[in-house]
């Protein structure tokens, strides 16, 4: 999965093979100023989809929305809403890779 800052995947701010419940810590793919930039998300993944969220924390909790692996990519989050009604665009703070059945809402 990769994320950026701006639309049309420009702006590269980073790229995750795994789960990432804190794009503001430390630790994970993401870190520190990632939090809450992504405009556009591109999914590379070959079996699941990825579920971003608004919260953090592994209780995965906050509005969520996923992009499918058949998507592929979210060229302009700025026309998409979180499940808690959140604008997505510069508001994701976390993110896991998820079986399709997980997901309630898809970005397109």
């Amino acid at each position: 999965m990769y994320a950026y800052d701006y639309t049309n995947c420009s702006g590269y701010l980073g790229r995750a093979e795994g789960n990432d419940s804190n794009w503001g810590d430390s630790g994970g793919s993401f870190q520190g100023s990632d939090t809450n930039r992504a405009t556009s998300v591109l999914n590379k993944g070959n079996s699941q989809e990825v579920q971003f969220f608004n919260g953090t924390g592994t209780q995965w909790s906050g509005g969520q929305i996923c992009l499918s692996r058949s998507e592929r990519y979210a060229s302009d989050l700025t026309n998409d809403y979180f499940t808690s009604g959140a604008l997505v665009s510069n508001a994701i703070s976390s993110h896991r890779w998820v079986n399709s059945g997980t997901c309630t809402k898809w970005a397109v």
